[in-house]
């Protein structure tokens, strides 16, 4: 089993035990064994292959997984621990939430070569493509290309949420649906594509909530500073003494 691959066959208890489907069988052969001693079974033969042992290794796989489901369970109960929606629990407790995904956002330019008697018109909602990912941006209000107004600018925003859709310049040039916008129109981002990111992972969540714990843990400077704070009006600017220059001002005095 390579290093920091789980053992899903393996179950370490808090107290240093381990429990294993096989120490499972082994327990019941053991208790046959004490049974059959104080004459209260005739049950001996557990030979692999046997059909007692057989029996007894199919119960030890639900057991195993009842184990397991049990000992996972409680450790959600733990920051250190806990994943997904315990996870996001827990932080509640510290008035914290985890960070949502948000959508790549930026600017787009039309232009166009044609002469314009009247107007252009690309429509709210049209879908622009990044020409080398296809991932979709669309178009959030209408832009409309006139003879004195042109090139003109248009906000976008990604389909979907997440940092891989931040796009560099020059990369947004293609329409999905070609037929709907005039062939004179042309489109590209002059400038990059950005703000989108991706959900705070556990483990970012984790180490969120874990410093919310130090802060707020009794005896540090920062949990006495928010309750002083917190607790007496009109208290700012709260700075805490080093206890040594106290105890040598003692020393002082009684002299």
């Amino acid at each position: 089993m390579a290093d920091g691959e789980l053992d899903v066959d393996v179950i370490k208890m808090p107290d240093g035990t381990v429990i294993r489907r096989s120490s499972i069988v082994e327990q019941s052969v053991n208790f046959y064994k004490e049974a059959y001693g104080e004459e209260l079974t005739d049950v001996t033969d557990f030979s692999v292959g046997s059909e007692i042992r057989t029996l007894h290794e199919s119960w030890a796989v639900d057991l195993f997984n009842l184990y397991l489901f049990d000992e996972r369970n409680a450790k959600q109960k733990f920051v250190r621990y806990a994943t997904g929606t315990y996870l996001d629990e827990l932080g509640c407790e510290y008035h914290l939430s985890r960070k949502k995904a948000e959508v790549a956002t930026g600017t787009v330019t039309f232009i166009t070569s044609a002469t314009i008697n009247g107007s252009m018109n690309v429509p709210k909602g049209t879908v622009i493509l990044d020409y080398k990912t296809g991932y979709e941006y669309i178009l959030q209000d209408d832009v409309i290309l006139t003879e004195t107004d042109t090139p003109v600018n248009g906000m976008v925003y990604s389909k979907l949420t997440g940092a891989k859709y931040n796009a560099p310049r020059y990369r947004l040039r293609t329409f999905r649906d070609i037929g709907t916008i005039r062939s004179e129109i042309k489109v590209t981002n002059n400038t990059e594509i950005t703000d989108g990111v991706d959900e705070e992972s556990d483990e970012e969540f984790r180490e969120r909530i874990l410093d919310a714990k130090k802060t707020s843990a009794y005896g540090t400077a920062t949990a006495y500073s928010t309750l002083i704070v917190n607790e007496i009006p009109d208290v700012h600017d709260v700075q805490f003494v080093d206890p040594t220059l106290l105890i040598r001002s003692e020393e002082h005095t009684s002299e």
